[in-house]
């Protein structure tokens, strides 16, 4: 069934649309829940380029129903896509990406092929650099070394690896430094942002955005509401991207990660 959905950009699209409904249509009437649920996010895949967007919105409840009833993640993630994807062709871009954010994360924590994040990252506006804080932890080693060497996280270590996959850039957010790239050498430090510390580290890292020429972050954080300690790192950035105008996404990590 839907032979041509998975490249939807390849083809004829009225065709596509064609034999996919028909796949829709047996999948509905053998009752099948899961073919269902596939067709649905194929067919709306198509719709949207198709501009039909009432019709890709309408599926898309749908969809999202199914996928809550079967807490299925991956149909999950692909409801984020296409309610991003309508958010962008409503000229709301900024929450359409960042819709479009979360779904490549609910992605990447199924471990499933880099395709399909291909797929996420193609309907970003504009594929940002992804971004997350430092850590408590260091390398003791001497001197100055790459600030990817010197934090010891392994939440900084998987967001980087996000970046390197989805082919984009990774910044670090330091309470000491700023915005810094991780190849940037910088030497062990101990510094806990805090609240009051913000509104001067807002100043630098504004500078370092337009110095970078960031035009938006995607940010990875662990849960504010669980996370205290992080929240004036979250509220650094915020005030510096809402200052140059960057697009600002943050992104609240669901697995437990340390550091």
């Amino acid at each position: 069934m839907g032979q041509l959905a998975a490249h939807p950009q390849v083809g004829n699209l009225p065709k596509a649309e064609e034999f996919l409904r028909e796949s829709l249509a047996i999948a509905q009437e053998i009752h099948n829940i899961r073919g269902i649920r596939i067709e649905m996010s194929r067919l709306i895949d198509i719709l949207i380029p198709l501009r039909k967007y009432q019709e890709a919105t309408e599926l898309l409840k749908e969809s999202e129903q199914l996928n809550q009833q079967a807490n299925d993640r991956i149909g999950m993630a692909w409801d984020l896509k296409h309610r991003g994807q309508l958010d962008q062709a409503g000229g709301n871009i900024q929450q359409g990406d960042c819709l479009i954010w979360h779904g490549i994360h609910k992605l990447r924590n199924m471990e499933i092929e880099d395709a399909w994040l291909d797929e996420f990252v193609a309907v970003l506006s504009r594929p940002y650099p992804v971004c997350t804080y430092c850590s408590r932890d260091k390398s003791a080693d001497p001197g100055e070394i790459p600030a990817i060497r010197r934090y010891k996280s392994a939440r900084i270590a998987d967001v980087y690896a996000a970046a390197h996959k989805l082919g984009v850039g990774f910044y670090i957010l330091s309470g000491e430094f700023g915005l810094i790239p991780p190849e940037r050498p910088i030497p062990w430090y101990d510094h806990l942002l805090k609240a009051e510390e913000v509104s001067q580290l807002v100043g630098i890292v504004a500078g370092q955005i337009k110095q970078y020429g960031i035009a938006g972050l995607a940010y990875f954080t662990q849960p504010l509401a669980q996370e205290p300690n992080v929240v004036p790192y979250h509220d650094t950035l915020a005030a510096a991207c809402s200052r140059t105008g960057a697009t600002f996404c943050v992104i609240e990590m669901e697995q437990p990660v340390d550091g």
